[in-house]
């Protein structure tokens, strides 16, 4: 089997590009990003990669059906989301480099969504944008099973940096288009398998929800690449998506922080050295509604250390108290 060779040149505009992700990333890593945080990019992640399939679920929809909660809407929209939901949970866990990973994963994606799940199409496809407008006819069926595992084979054995080699799968398995169905949500997928086993942080990255503001942009990038013989277009672009996914993070991260220290200093100064219960501490605060307490006040105070419960193995005793820990 021939090597797989991707058509592209790395440029001084990519070097630039990467080094200001990876100087945005350390940037993240002093801000310490919460757990919270990494599942809100989670989500948000997810209803973008869905929406730009056409699927209309809206955030708060899609972070209840997380939540185990039911919500009203099209049963494809609901369906969509939770199989993307159990894809995404286990990113980090997945084999990158593995076609047999790859075909499971989407087998899970677009179960009850398609008529062969984590199978390679048997027919003809093109890539049209929003208006309808083809853009670029795949290469024919017979071709893609030795295509995919020629790019696999690639992505594994090159020393292209990470951060280049995941833009260059996502556009190359996007020219291939190796599914009936699917195809966009798996290439985004993919890329965040790519780099968040290179790198943890990456879960944090609301990277999806970028390239789903710029969809326009997302559909133009793929043209020029396929029209050049080159992915130099799509790879500048998905690199200033992920640019602008860390420089939101930042922002969002410190603008977060900011507002829990605030809530934090006033739990504080409210909680002397001796047992509370909750509903003496909210008196004290002077707050009524108990949902805004646990998420803003109690919950991120435990989570950092600052508080602690008297009973942390019941923590819905009636007889549950805290106390401050400095």
């Amino acid at each position: 089997m021939d090597p797989y060779q991707p058509e592209f040149t790395i440029t001084s505009e990519m070097f630039l590009l990467a080094e200001k992700i990876s100087e945005n990333l350390g940037k993240l890593s002093t801000l310490s990003v919460s757990i919270k945080r990494k599942e809100e990019a989670r989500i948000r992640n997810i209803q973008a990669s869905l929406a730009i399939e056409g699927h209309c679920l809206s955030l708060r929809q899609v972070k209840d059906l997380a939540n185990g909660k039911d919500v009203p809407g099209r049963q494809a929209d609901i369906l969509a989301v939770k199989n993307a939901i159990k894809c995404y949970e286990k990113c980090k866990g997945l084999d990158p480099f593995d076609v047999e990973s790859l075909l499971k994963e989407h087998g899970i994606m677009m179960e009850g969504l398609v008529k062969a799940p984590g199978e390679f199409r048997q027919s003809n496809v093109g890539v049209v944008d929003a208006k309808g407008i083809v853009l670029h006819l795949a290469p024919p069926p017979k071709f893609v099973p030795e295509l995919i595992q020629k790019l696999f084979d690639w992505l594994q054995s090159t020393d292209t940096p990470m951060l280049i080699r995941a833009s260059v799968f996502h556009y190359e398995f996007e020219f291939i288009h190796p599914f009936i169905d699917g195809n966009g949500r798996m290439d985004r997928l993919w890329q965040t398998v790519l780099l968040q086993n290179w790198k943890p942080v990456y879960a944090c990255l609301p990277i999806e929800t970028t390239i789903k503001e710029r969809q326009q942009e997302y559909y133009k990038a793929i043209h020029p690449s396929t029209k050049e013989g080159s992915a130099n277009p799509f790879i500048l672009f998905i690199l200033h998506c992920i640019k602008g996914a860390t420089e939101k993070q930042i922002e969002e991260t410190k603008t977060g922080r900011d507002q829990e220290e605030i809530y934090r200093a006033k739990l504080l100064q409210v909680m002397d050295y001796y047992l509370q219960t909750s509903n003496e501490i909210m008196k004290r605060l002077h707050l009524k509604s108990r949902q805004s307490f646990v998420k803003n006040d109690l919950k991120p105070a435990m989570e950092d250390g600052a508080i602690a419960m008297t009973e942390p193995d019941k923590p819905n005793s009636r007889f549950q108290m805290y106390v401050r820990k400095d």
